[in-house]
């Protein structure tokens, strides 16, 4: 994949680092790794493998866990609020103007298009819970 407008050469590795996600609100600053295995959650926000990346125009589909130093606080944002996408081929922000909460299973509320840029970010909802949480919380920003 080469993209000329926003400078991205080639996908990155798989599990590897590409990115840094600032929610100055709720004092995030992960980093985004493409890929989604247990390994990068552990380390920080994964990247689902067919979802856009930051600049192509499409869905971006992210995820982390509800721990305390991850996205617990995630539930905490609101309409309005700033997210901050920063790659070595530049910097994205983007505004919420949705969330929801949605069973583990409605894959269809996280939608992955070509039509229009649209970072999703996700996690385990409820965040203070123990054990296998069913439903998750979704931020939509554009």
């Amino acid at each position: 994949m080469v993209l000329s407008e926003n400078g991205l050469k080639q996908k990155p590795l798989i599990n590897s680092k590409y990115a840094q996600l600032k929610i100055e609100k709720i004092n995030v600053d992960l980093p985004i790794y493409y890929g989604e295995s247990l390994d990068v959650l552990k380390n920080g926000i994964g990247q689902h493998l067919v979802s856009y990346f930051p600049g192509e125009g499409g869905s971006i589909l992210c995820m982390g866990h509800n721990y305390i130093k991850y996205l617990k606080r995630l539930p905490e944002v609101e309409k309005g609020d700033k997210i901050v996408v920063e790659t070595d081929y530049g910097t994205f922000e983007y505004t919420v103007y949705n969330t929801k909460i949605v069973h583990e299973t409605d894959v269809d509320e996280a939608p992955i298009q070509d039509k229009e840029e649209i970072f999703m970010l996700y996690t385990c909802y409820p965040t203070n819970g123990l054990g296998h949480a069913t439903q998750r919380f979704i931020v939509y920003a554009k």
